[in-house]
């Protein structure tokens, strides 16, 4: 994201199976939608 990698190569580094479950997660952990913070 930051370093140019996908949401989906973030979400299988941190063990996600799912990229959904994960920026659900992220939201639910930050309070801020993962397409508010992301870079695209």
């Amino acid at each position: 994201m930051s370093n140019g990698m996908s949401v989906k190569e973030v979400a299988l580094t941190l063990g996600f199976s799912n990229q959904n479950y994960f920026s659900a997660c992220f939201k639910k952990r930050t309070g801020v939608p993962l397409s508010m913070w992301k870079n695209d």
